[in-house]
């Protein structure tokens, strides 16, 4: 799509129907890139309930989930990274911090030298279904959990052992029906 078609979508469909949208798609770095440059409009679109972002840069990504925040009625996000991030766990704080998500799919290709996801006290999520593709450890897939209580359905792509488990990490997931788990270099007692 060229940036004069995108400019005459934005102008004629989207700014018109803000308040009618209840899903949007953005496919490319570009698109993603007019939208976070066009005056807070995502902030606006109240009635959004499903969001999917393909081939976002993750300089962005941070920026996108502020202007996340605010949407009451957003229940389904799918975030898909084209280069590694730095920073994944300000990513997933932001997303647990979204106030209705229920679905949430991500594929983010992490950047293996930052440090873990503390686990939740009292803070919590009311995701009920997550998808993690790409690689994610199983450290930091023990310390999600800790967020998502309401877990019912989860699938991880490709978990990543760990060698150095210092203390059993216990959580409960009382409403977790289904479960699909790519291994990766797991060893049986990580689990």
């Amino acid at each position: 799509m060229s940036k004069s078609l995108l400019q005459h979508y934005y102008v004629h469909i989207l700014l018109p129907n803000k308040h009618r949208i209840k899903s949007l798609h953005l496919s490319n770095p570009f698109t993603v890139d007019f939208i976070l440059s066009s005056s807070n409009f995502l902030s606006k679109l109240n009635r959004l309930e499903t969001f999917i972002v393909d081939h976002v840069e993750s300089k962005c990504l941070e920026e996108l989930l502020n202007h996340l925040t605010c949407l009451p009625n957003l229940s389904s996000l799918t975030i898909t990274s084209i280069d590694k991030i730095a920073h994944l766990n300000n990513l997933y704080i932001h997303i647990l911090r979204l106030p209705a998500l229920k679905y949430c799919k991500v594929s983010f290709d992490e950047d293996y030298r930052f440090e873990s996801l503390t686990m939740a006290t009292n803070e919590c999520t009311s995701i009920e279904h997550l998808v993690i593709g790409d690689g994610v450890r199983l450290e930091v897939l023990h310390r999600l959990l800790s967020y998502v209580p309401q877990l019912c359905r989860l699938s991880c792509q490709s978990l990543i052992g760990y060698d150095n488990l210092s203390t059993e990490i216990n959580i409960s997931m009382k409403n977790l029906t289904h479960a699909s788990l790519d291994l990766c270099h797991v060893r049986f007692n990580q689990l």
